[in-house]
C-alpha cells in the first residue's frame, strides 16, 4: 500500500518516501522516529477481546488468540510511555507491553502534507528527509 502511496497519492495526499523500522521492539527509536517523521504507520496481529471504545487502552496480555491484523497510525506518546493510536478514525491507547507482544511491522512517512502544513520541524531539509527514511531499511 505505501508503494502504491508514494506513487498515486490518494486525493491529495501524498507520500515523499518511506522506510522500514528495522527493530520493531526498540521502542526508543519508534519514539524517536515518531518525533523525526510525525508518526509512524503500524501493522500488528489482534488479539480477541481487544478494546474498541475510543480512548481505550490496549493493554492485552501476550499470548492472547489472534482474531487478525490491522494497520493504523502512531502520531505521538504521552508521558506515561503509552502510544497514542488512530484507528477507525478514533483515538486509543497502546502499552508498550502491547507494542512487544503485538507490533509486527511499522514504518516511517514522509508525507507532503507534514511539509505543507509547516508541521515539519524547522531546519530540516525535504530530500534530506527523504534520504533519511528510505535508508532505514
Amino acid at each position: 500500500m505505501l508503494n502504491w502511496l508514494e506513487e498515486h497519492g490518494f486525493f491529495g495526499w501524498t507520500v515523499d518516501g518511506y522506510g522500514t523500522m528495522p527493530d520493531i521492539h526498540d521502542i526508543n527509536k519508534a519514539k524517536q522516529l515518531i518525533e523525526a517523521f510525525g508518526g509512524l504507520y503500524i501493522g500488528f496481529d489482534v488479539p480477541k477481546g481487544i478494546a474498541e471504545e475510543p480512548g481505550s487502552v490496549w493493554d492485552n496480555p501476550p499470548g492472547g488468540e489472534i482474531e487478525g491484523g490491522h494497520c493504523v497510525f502512531v502520531p505521538g506518546y504521552l508521558p506515561n510511555g503509552n502510544f497514542i493510536v488512530i484507528t477507525w478514525g478514533e483515538i486509543v491507547y497502546m502499552t508498550p507491553e502491547f507494542w512487544h507482544a503485538y507490533v509486527t511491522e511499522a514504518h516511517a512517512i514522509l508525507a507532503g502534507a507534514w511539509f505543507n502544513a509547516g508541521k515539519c520541524p524547522p531546519g530540516f531539509d525535504r530530500g534530506a528527509l527523504r534520504q533519511e527514511v528510505r535508508a532505514l531499511q
